[in-house]
């Protein structure tokens, strides 16, 4: 089931609002930053660009005990690239292979881009979702 927002207001505005809400009912502190411009993307596609971020959202309630969190979208007229970082706990080579993150694996590959979980220097997790926006029907 599509969330409403994403249909009613497209993926930018519901990944703002999404991470407002999150972050109001969890008591982390979630840093926001947008880059950049493109081209609107399919409902097909912002579906899986919006449960990548919440399943990484809630990877950090579950896993990090970080207090912040820092969720970076970059665009362009061919890539998006959405960037979630936190400073916590960070994520051991044993716990790469959660439902949560093969799904979220599965759905990069649907969208035939690419999806990395990397350790920041500062400690924690990064996790990135690169996508080329040529490949996404545009609306």
């Amino acid at each position: 089931m599509t969330p409403s927002i994403l249909d009613d207001y497209g993926l930018e505005k519901a990944l703002e609002w999404y991470v407002t809400q999150f972050g109001k009912q969890t008591g982390i502190t979630i840093r926001y930053e947008k880059q950049g411009s493109g081209p609107a993307i399919g409902s097909q596609e912002a579906i899986h660009v919006y449960r990548i971020l919440q399943e990484t959202l809630n990877n950090i309630v579950r896993h990090s005990k970080s207090p912040t969190a820092w969720v970076r979208l970059k665009l362009t007229p061919d890539r998006l690239r959405l960037e979630v970082e936190d400073h916590g706990v960070g994520m051991s080579e044993e716990g790469s292979g959660g439902l949560g993150l093969i799904a979220m694996r599965e759905r990069a590959d649907i969208l035939q881009g690419k999806l990395e979980i990397l350790r920041p220097a500062a400690g924690g997790s990064l996790v990135v979702l690169d996508i080329p926006l040529a490949q996404a029907a545009v609306v």
